[in-house]
């Protein structure tokens, strides 16, 4: 099961207002198994401070691509950067959103990255016989495997 913001209340009390703040901008979820880890009563626990957000999330610094994947991005959902590689963005979701996740743009709602066209997505693998490797992202495998 995983757990979303609404969740939380039992364990976070006054912090929850505050996260809602956040969950605007960059969703929340958790799994149960990973929320069970935490230490609840030291703020700074690190796996605490992997998955639950935080208002410094919302400070105006870097970028929401850092990676630059937009200049690889041949399709929605189709990047081709490297000759003979592939990365498929199957899905906008995942089991578990770490805070420091560099694709965390893709779970916003209004980002839409995820594959929108499959018919146009085979054919240009099909067309792209150097391609040998298909990847799919870690929240890809997640959905699929899920």
């Amino acid at each position: 099961m995983t757990t979303t913001y609404g969740h939380l209340s039992q364990v976070l009390n006054d912090d929850l207002n505050n996260l809602k703040n956040v969950e605007g901008h960059f969703p929340f979820k958790a799994t149960e198994y990973y929320l069970s880890l935490i230490d609840w009563s030291d703020p700074s626990d690190p796996l605490r401070r992997i998955v639950i957000p935080s208002q410094g999330e919302l400070a105006p610094w870097g970028v929401a691509d850092p990676s630059r994947e937009h200049r690889y991005t041949v399709l929605p959902g189709l990047e081709h950067k490297y000759p003979t590689t592939a990365l498929l963005l199957v899905s906008d979701t995942c089991a578990s959103i770490c805070r420091y996740c560099f694709r965390k743009r893709i779970f916003q709602r209004e980002v839409k990255e995820k594959i929108s066209d499959l018919d146009a997505v085979m054919a240009y693998l099909r067309s792209h016989q150097e391609i040998t490797n298909v990847l799919l992202p870690p929240q890809s495998r997640s959905v699929v495997d899920g």
